[in-house]
């Protein structure tokens, strides 16, 4: 992935571009958005001295901040500064993070340290996001949108928060982002491969939303269907999972 972070730092130093392009690769492809000045040291490869004199530029340049932390004995931490240098636009950034995720992808985490809001539902844990650390409003989503502005992120489950967020889907200004990476394969390998996972006297089948109600039948064989529900996974694919119950 390349970053687009020359075209908006303007003239910078080979070391004070290093800089920002291991953090960024850290914090994007780590989840590490918070740096020491030893990791800084041994990711770049920096001597002390070159490494303390281009992050004192990049302060002064509003590209970098630094906190103390007293939990880990006072040390400063180190934090691109995304909302400078990689700025998305304003509109509404739907992040589907589903079940069972290995991690957020780069664009996820990109809108979160950028976002001016960040909404998230019952279904969403707060450790996904509180890494980020950003000066942003958070709150809980209710049964209907807030009035809000800016670059905002809406955080969800496909799997439980489809009605919830369902007028999002076409509204103009959302922009769609995939984080349910393991929620795909399980439930798209299952229904590519027509296999069946089962729970007790539970047969979980997954099929196409458009599946024809015959071939509904035939999957349903010696049980009755105890539920059903359609998801949309990545890529705004629906799918029905079928929970059958054993005759």
């Amino acid at each position: 992935m390349a970053f687009p972070l020359i075209k908006r730092v303007g003239s910078l130093t080979p070391s004070e571009r290093l800089i920002l392009y291991y953090m960024a690769f850290e914090a994007m492809f780590n989840n590490r958005p918070w740096l020491t000045f030893n990791d800084i040291t041994m990711g770049t490869g920096l001597s002390e001295r070159t490494l303390r004199a281009s992050l004192g530029r990049l302060r002064n340049a509003g590209l970098v901040e630094a906190v103390i932390d007293p939990a880990k004995g006072r040390k400063v931490l180190y934090r691109l500064r995304f909302e400078s240098i990689m700025p998305i636009e304003e509109g509404i950034y739907l992040i589907d993070i589903g079940f069972g995720f290995d991690r957020l992808p780069p664009d996820a985490i990109r809108a979160i340290m950028t976002a001016d809001v960040i909404l998230y539902t019952n279904n969403v844990d707060i450790r996904l996001f509180d890494f980020a650390g950003c000066n942003c409003k958070i709150e809980r989503l209710g049964s209907s949108m807030p009035q809000v502005s800016g670059r905002v992120v809406v955080l969800y489950n496909s799997l439980t928060d489809s009605e919830l967020v369902k007028g999002l889907l076409t509204d103009p200004r959302t922009k769609y982002i995939c984080a349910s990476n393991a929620l795909d394969r399980l439930l798209g390998s299952i229904s590519m491969y027509g296999k069946e996972e089962r729970i007790g006297r539970f047969r979980i089948k997954v099929v196409e939303s458009d599946t024809a109600p015959s071939e509904i039948a035939d999957a349903i064989r010696d049980g009755e269907i105890y539920g059903s529900i359609i998801v949309s996974l990545c890529g705004r694919r629906k799918v029905q999972v079928l929970i059958i119950k054993e005759g």
